[in-house]
């Protein structure tokens, strides 16, 4: 994983202060054609729910209103919803800020509820593909099988459900 660190983006660079427990801690953010300039402090911290963890932003003045917001969120998404990591993002925000509000929703984050006056958001792991894609090649397979016994039918069923119970499987080790 240390390949994947720091997390870069288009214009940010962020570096965990402590790579050994990267889901709770603090990751420093600074501007990537300027390493030396601090942006602000991100923080991940891993929920007692296995695969969830949640981040917070917390940019210098100077650097607010700039995109980065929408930046990191993506980002750290990206990384953190990645193979063999988490499996769902939290944030949470003041009601009332429709500037991070809106950097949530841009970094494709769905409005989950409001509860006491903050609103929380997350994004979720992509389900695997591979039961489709694999029913597909069953299906092909099915038929030349089909052909080759001179039972079509038999061969059909054959493919499909080697495809199904291949696909399935491949999603089940993915989505862990």
């Amino acid at each position: 994983m240390k390949k994947l660190i720091p997390v870069i983006t288009d214009r940010l660079s962020v570096k965990p202060n402590n790579e050994k427990d990267l889901w709770n801690s603090e990751w420093t953010i600074s501007l990537l054609d300027e390493p030396d300039t601090t942006v602000g402090i991100l923080r991940l911290l891993k929920s007692k729910v296995p695969g969830e963890v949640s981040i917070s932003i917390e940019l210098d003045p100077e650097f607010r209103n700039h995109g980065y917001g929408t930046e990191l969120f993506y980002g750290m998404a990206m990384f953190a919803l990645g193979p063999g990591r988490m499996k769902e993002l939290f944030a949470s925000c003041k009601n009332e800020n429709r500037i991070c509000k809106r950097a949530l929703e841009n970094a494709k984050y769905i409005f989950r509820e409001n509860k006491d006056g903050m609103d929380h958001y997350s994004v979720r792991k992509d389900k695997a593909a591979w039961t489709g894609l694999y029913v597909c090649i069953g299906f092909l397979g099915g038929l030349i099988l089909g052909i080759l016994i001179s039972n079509l039918v038999a061969g059909m069923v054959i493919g499909l459900l080697a495809g199904f119970l291949i696909g399935r499987f491949l999603d089940s080790r993915e989505n862990r």
